[in-house]
């Protein structure tokens, strides 16, 4: 604090991408094999697919939020009466 003033309190990594980003080529790729034989699958099981056709392992709620920030799919909780 004393060396540097208020810049010293801030994290030295910001504005760095995060060492465990998925690289972009793999989330194109990804999104690619989902609009081609995966449309109308929810995530689970087409990152299943994904997994016996590809061999590409990623998270179901990785792949839902790709989705959703595609605009492509939007799911809701089922209320439950």
């Amino acid at each position: 604090m004393r060396e540097e003033g208020d810049t010293g309190l801030a994290p030295k990594s910001r504005g760095k991408v995060g060492m465990r980003r998925i690289d972009d080529k793999l989330r194109s790729k990804v999104l690619e094999f989902y609009d081609e034989k995966c449309e109308e699958f929810g995530p689970i099981f087409a990152i299943e697919k994904l997994y016996e056709v590809d061999g590409m392992a990623i998270s179901h709620e990785t792949l839902r939020l790709w989705l959703v920030g595609e605009g492509k799919r939007e799911w809701q909780r089922k209320v439950r009466s």
